[in-house]
């Protein structure tokens, strides 16, 4: 989970990435699978630096650690016969942004 903030239309995470999304301004949190991240993408896609921590093979897919600078850490899926990556190697990490789930923050309730 990577947290940040929407402001104006736009998501802007703590990692550095941003991307348009619809909503109320104020704090969110973005959640990604594993599968919907790639280390390739293009210039338009939200992008942020990363480190791999770990490399896993599954046998159906290799399953990368990663550190983003912000301190969060995500798992990235990719397909047997991708680039090999190892652990230590700096990346970017990039999604599409209809594959990122929004959450606002839930306004504090208060009582009484």
């Amino acid at each position: 989970m990577l947290e940040g903030r929407r402001g104006g239309g736009r998501v802007m995470l703590d990692c550095g990435a941003s991307f348009v999304s619809d909503g109320p301004d104020g704090g969110v949190a973005v959640v990604l699978r594993p599968e919907n991240l790639s280390f390739a993408g293009t210039p338009d896609d939200p992008q942020a630096p990363a480190r791999i921590e770990d490399v896993t093979f599954f046998g159906t897919h290799i399953r990368y650690l990663l550190d983003l600078r912000s301190g969060a850490r995500l798992q990235l899926h990719t397909p047997i016969g991708d680039t090999a990556r190892a652990p230590g190697d700096e990346v970017v990490v990039t999604w599409l942004p209809r594959n990122a789930v929004v959450l606002d923050d839930a306004p504090a309730s208060t009582t009484n």
